[in-house]
């Protein structure tokens, strides 16, 4: 699947110092997610396999190093995570995600790399979650789900076979903290409807304390709005 995403994208998309296509947009992207460097404790969950949230993050908020888990190589280095930095976890996997030894790293440089398999999970109403780097990645997610504030999905649509992300997301409301809210990004405002009415089955609780909210335009307006 990696090779296939390779020839179908120009060589930009794959390398993590490059805003690659499509500009105008990711500058409005990027501009939003500076926009929250503010904030204490950001972190990322995505099901996506690509990097276009990692590049996101290395242009809106260079100072911050991304929390993976695992040791990150950039440019044939091992670049050192500080205090302060982005939490970024790929519920199922990633095409920089690669298998070393008895664990995992997350290595950009393997991209570009036709023999270099990534650790990924396809669709399927089986998925397996049981690995090393799975493991790690949904310990790491549900325990900041927890700790959030506010929770905000883009693009998601909360299928009903997504049973496993669908149970990682009910930790959002497993906390001392009651104040909680959450806010749901789709393609338009009746997309966003129906998620909203998915949503508000799995949050029953915070929909109840009217704590769901939903935005009428897409991500895109979203961002040329900040």
């Amino acid at each position: 699947m990696k090779n296939k995403f390779v020839r179908l994208l120009p060589a930009s998309e794959f390398k993590l110092d490059s805003k690659g296509a499509a500009r105008k947009h990711k500058d409005d992207i990027i501009r939003f997610f500076n926009g929250l460097e503010c904030s204490k404790s950001l972190d990322i969950i995505t099901t996506n396999y690509d990097i276009v949230i990692d590049k996101v993050l290395k242009f809106s908020n260079p100072a911050r190093t991304q929390l993976r888990g695992f040791p990150i190589h950039i440019n044939n280095e091992v670049a050192c995570p500080k205090k302060g930095g982005v939490g970024l976890y790929k519920l199922n996997g990633g095409f920089e995600v690669i298998a070393e030894g008895d664990g995992f790293k997350i290595d950009y440089d393997s991209l570009n790399d036709i023999k270099s398999c990534p650790n990924i999970i396809l669709p399927s109403n089986d998925q397996n979650y049981s690995d090393k780097y799975f493991k790690n990645a949904f310990i790491k997610s549900s325990s900041q789900l927890r700790q959030a504030d506010v929770l905000i999905f883009i693009g998601y649509s909360f299928p009903e076979e997504d049973y496993i992300i669908q149970f990682l997301l009910k930790s959002f409301l497993d906390a001392d903290n009651k104040e909680k809210e959450t806010i749901i990004v789709s393609r338009n405002e009746n997309s966003a409807l129906e998620c909203h009415k998915r949503a508000c089955k799995l949050f029953t609780e915070l929909n109840d304390k009217s704590g769901l909210f939903y935005y009428k335009g897409s991500f895109l307006e979203l961002c040329a709005e900040s």
